[in-house]
């Protein structure tokens, strides 16, 4: 695992309640609020920056179709996702099983200046296009789920 510094990246560690079921997919599993060590955020953060460079790489590739789709598209660079600009909310539950699973929400910075409860409550975005980037990592089996943002096809 990478070394991260967690002190070069702001986030917030919000608690699972049943409410927010309805936001978060959990796959289908019965899950239960859990906590976050150091260690675990840092597995978190490094196996979320793979999700985002596998993002990145699906926008370079899909780009030129989406391109052709959409006359008014703009810049490739535009949707693609760079780490340092994101805030991070996440969510650590626990399944039947004993496996430990993360529900990452990385908001762009301009998002969290505009919504200060970011730090206390997780965020619920319905749209927002690349404001907005979700992953659901597997702790227990050192995995990330395919992130994606909202509102776009990538």
């Amino acid at each position: 695992m990478q070394k991260i510094d967690l002190r070069k990246i702001s986030y917030s560690i919000t608690y699972y309640s049943p409410c927010i079921d309805v936001y978060v997919d959990f796959g289908n599993r019965k899950v239960v609020k859990s906590t976050l060590s150091k260690d675990e955020i840092r597995q978190t953060e490094s196996l979320l920056l793979k999700s985002f460079k596998a993002y990145n790489r699906r926008v370079e590739k899909d780009f030129p179709v989406a391109e052709e789709l959409f006359s008014s598209l703009g810049k490739m660079e535009d949707f693609q996702i760079d780490p340092k600009d994101y805030y991070r909310q996440y969510v650590p539950v626990v399944d039947e099983q004993g496996n430990k699973f993360v529900h990452v929400q990385a908001i762009t910075k301009q998002l969290a200046k505009s919504s200060p409860e970011w730090k206390t409550e997780l965020l619920q975005i319905y749209d927002g296009g690349s404001c907005v980037f979700r992953c659901l990592i597997n702790l227990s089996k050192n995995r990330a789920g395919k992130g994606s943002t909202f509102g776009y096809f990538f």
